[in-house]
């Protein structure tokens, strides 16, 4: 979507960039941001959505960092606790070290709406929101 900005391409409704923001506000100096939610799906069957300052991590399959175990523990990383959500706010905890899943569970059930809404309409993108 940025460089069809920059170009004065124009994307169809369908089937064209569909994750895809146009950032050039941000490139200008217009803007501080152009999105507020992110979607991440870097392994099957495991997704997690950022949303403002709240990062959700759901329907895990298990351990995924390609950082050791070694390095986790000097940096004092929680052992990975198996639970099947994980639930941060980044403004207070940048490092994703204190899951508060369990204490905030309709800020849990929030995101995961949010999430499933995204993947059942295939875009995040704002311009194809109608």
């Amino acid at each position: 979507a940025t460089l069809a900005a920059v170009t004065g391409f124009k994307l169809s409704d369908q089937g064209m960039a569909e994750d895809s923001h146009d950032l050039l506000p941000i490139l200008k100096g217009d803007k501080k941001s152009v999105r507020s939610t992110h979607v991440h799906n870097t392994f099957a069957k495991a997704w997690a959505i950022r949303h403002g300052d709240w990062l959700l991590i759901n329907a895990k399959s298990g351990y995924h960092s390609r950082v050791s175990k070694d390095w986790e523990k000097r940096h004092q990383y929680p052992e990975e606790d198996g639970k099947p959500v994980e639930l941060y706010n980044l403004a207070e905890d940048i490092g994703q070290r204190n899951n508060l899943a369990e204490k905030n569970p309709e800020k849990v059930k929030e995101l995961a709406a949010l999430l499933q809404k995204i993947r059942e309409q295939g875009y995040s993108a704002p311009r194809l929101t109608k």
